[in-house]
C-alpha cells in the first residue's frame, strides 16, 4: 500500500469555523489509505477542529506519531 498524504501545511490558514474546512474535508473524504495528514502552520477554532476530527476519524490508517500535551490551563485563562 503506498503511502497517502493530505497536507494543508504552512498555510497560515485561520479556520474558525466546520464551513472554513469544509473544502479539506471533502478532499479528506476522498481519498484513501491516507497515512500521513500535515495541519502545522495554520490556526484551528474548536468548530474547525472538530469537524476536522470527524473527517479524520473515518480513516483507520492514520496512526498517532505524537500527540501534543495537555495544556496545564486553557488559553483564555484570565490569569495570564
Amino acid at each position: 500500500m503506498a503511502a497517502v498524504v493530505f497536507s494543508i501545511e504552512g498555510r497560515g490558514l485561520k479556520l474558525d469555523a466546520a464551513s472554513d474546512v469544509q473544502p479539506f474535508v471533502e478532499e479528506l473524504e476522498k481519498l484513501e489509505n491516507v497515512t500521513d495528514i500535515r495541519l502545522s502552520g495554520n490556526t484551528f477554532n474548536v468548530e474547525a477542529a472538530t469537524a476536522l476530527a470527524a473527517a479524520i476519524a473515518k480513516h483507520r490508517t492514520i496512526q498517532v506519531r505524537r500527540r501534543l500535551p495537555p495544556s496545564p490551563r486553557p488559553m483564555w485563562h484570565p490569569c495570564c
